[in-house]
């Protein structure tokens, strides 16, 4: 049994805490998902009811509550706000990078679980997913430990032990990540143990074990499921599941991608990790206690990265479960590789080196990206009017940022040239890739927030308390009930009334999704040409500001950021 040194957990956490929490919620939140998960959050604070998710306060069937609680207790703390959204996305990575650490010291060595943590915190796209309010951190670290006891039940078969405990706590976490995320996650789980077993010719759960599992996970499930069907029946299990199928069969809101979508993500957005995992696909590995975790972990890479790839609607975190055996993989070859005499030959060093050329182009040109509002002639080969008027927002760039930028660049391109001549310096690789991650962090996603949304929100803001209506036109958004904090409809309010009439004594969740978008396209037209007892706020994208507003009183308020903002005044 291996010592662990408490002081080292400590010291990770201490070391997420201060890095990741100062300045978390000094962006704003981002369309979509972002504002999503949050609103659904703030909404149950509002309404007070913990068992029902809604969305501007109707039934919302795309995902389960375990997530949305962990943020509404957050703003219960915190405040609601974009650092109480973001703050439990934190503490999964806080536990996550101590989980991947504990496993390395126990299952392999001291040397390889400090790599790993390392590697993860220095590849791309797991840093910045930590500062996010975005569900996959959180689910990805309950069907990691899902994984993790599948691992250990199989290690301790081979071994002639009892692995009930394990198949337990297994079905445990797979219960918890089916209540974050959908049932993706007991896909996920059978698919690596069933290949599991294939490729080891052994069927490792024993068959009480299996049926004791099933029950918790039902168990798990039906805490939630089960009250809530009792009280509004069955129609949320329905569209929950119909959505879920869509997400796999269909292109859900135009995110459909080629096949080979996720592998590009990872490779590139898992920069430098992904070079060293790929190298790690043909080690032999003959200790026969490492042998059970680095199976299962490839594994379950495999599966997540085909199933993914497989899936019509694709987003970048859908594969983002693949991150932690991705990281494992490059850590476990990255130690073998300092430890033993084992040589990188020349061209894969230049492939390397190629590798981390986007970005070291990308952190270059930063300070001119910037700028390009201010030349004429790139903004004349620009034909999309929305990017056009984006690229021309001040952001408040500073000239310290660019160079800032610029140093980060020839810090990651020198360290890229030590590491082909002497491998002792992939170690300083990834801490280099740590610092361009960080401050890139810092420096640049509030130029994103300031072209794409920062106008807008502000506006927003402006409106909060104030008995209007706002909506969004020809794009879809969840900005507005966030950060002008809606509140639910009165039964006094036109809206509420006309759509009471439009319902034809149904409800909201009897209606198909056809007959749903149906409806919110009437409500629009009822905001657009009927007389309204209040303010309307209409908000258009521009590009997309096709439909006249000089009718029905509807006047303009000028540009917010790259939108439109027209107002019309209360008429009845």
């Amino acid at each position: 049994m291996k010592q662990y040194n408490i002081a080292t957990f400590f010291a990770i956490s201490c070391f997420c805490l201060v890095c990741f929490l100062p300045f978390l919620g000094s962006v704003h939140l981002f369309d979509w998902d972002e504002i999503n998960f949050a609103e659904n959050a703030r909404e149950m604070l509002v309404t007070n009811n913990w068992g029902s998710i809604t969305i501007n306060f109707e039934p919302f069937w795309e995902k389960p509550p375990l997530f949305i609680w962990m943020q509404a207790i957050s703003m219960k703390i915190f405040g609601i706000n974009a650092f109480a959204a973001r703050f439990p996305t934190v503490l999964s990575s806080l536990l996550t990078l101590n989980l991947i650490y504990f496993i390395g010291v126990k299952h392999f060595r001291p040397s390889l679980a400090a790599v790993w943590v390392l590697v993860y915190l220095g590849s791309f796209i797991p840093h910045f997913y930590i500062r996010t309010g975005l569900i996959d951190p959180t689910f990805n670290l309950f069907i990691f430990l899902a994984i993790y006891q599948l691992a250990l039940a199989y290690s301790h078969f081979q071994k002639v032990e009892n692995n009930n405990a394990n198949v337990i706590w297994g079905a445990v976490f797979v219960g918890l990540a089916i209540l974050t995320k959908g049932p993706v996650a007991l896909l996920i789980f059978l698919l690596v143990f069933f290949i599991l077993c294939f490729f080891t010719r052994k069927i490792f759960i024993k068959p009480f074990a299996f049926v004791l599992a099933v029950f918790i996970i039902l168990g798990i499930v039906s805490a939630w499921f089960m009250p809530e069907t009792l009280k509004n029946g069955t129609w949320f299990i329905q569209r929950f599941l119909q959505y879920q199928f869509e997400l796999l069969t269909q292109n859900v809101a135009g995110h459909q991608q080629p096949f080979y979508y996720h592998f590009i993500v990872l490779f590139f957005g898992c920069f430098p990790a992904a070079f060293f995992a790929i190298k790690a696909f043909f080690l032999r590995i003959e200790n026969h206690r490492e042998k059970p975790f680095f199976i299962t972990f490839q594994i379950l890479f495999w599966v997540v990265l085909i199933l993914f790839s497989i899936v019509k609607t694709k987003i970048i975190h859908y594969s983002s479960l693949c991150w932690l055996p991705l990281t494992f993989l490059a850590a476990y070859y990255i130690d073998k590789l300092l430890a033993e005499n084992i040589k990188i030959k020349n061209w894969q060093k230049l492939f390397l080196l190629l590798s981390g050329f986007p970005i070291i182009l990308f952190l270059s040109l930063v300070p001119y990206i910037n700028n390009l509002g201010k030349h004429t002639f790139l903004l004349s080969k620009i034909k999309d009017v929305f990017a056009l008027t984006v690229l021309q927002v001040n952001s408040n760039f500073s000239m310290l940022s660019s160079i800032v930028a610029s140093l980060l660049a020839i810090a990651l391109m020198g360290v890229l040239f030590l590491a082909f001549w002497n491998k002792k310096y992939i170690i300083h690789l990834f801490i280099t890739n740590f610092f361009v991650c960080y401050f890139s962090a810092l420096l640049f996603v509030p130029v994103i927030d300031a072209k794409l949304q920062k106008d807008l929100f502000q506006f927003y803001k402006s409106q909060v308390g104030k008995d209007v209506y706002i909506e969004t036109i020809g794009f879809k958004s969840y900005a507005h009930y966030f950060y002008a904090k809606m509140q639910p409809l009165k039964l006094t309010d036109g809206l509420h009334i006309f759509q009471n009439k439009a319902l034809f004594g149904k409800k909201l969740q009897d209606l198909n999704a056809k007959e749903y978008d149906l409806l919110q396209s009437k409500k629009q037209r009822f905001l657009l040409d009927s007389a309204v007892d209040k303010p309307v706020y209409l908000i258009y994208k521009i590009g997309n500001d096709n439909l006249p507003m000089a009718k029905n009183g509807f006047f303009s308020l000028g540009k917010k950021g790259g939108y439109l903002v027209y107002k019309r005044n209360k008429s009845i």
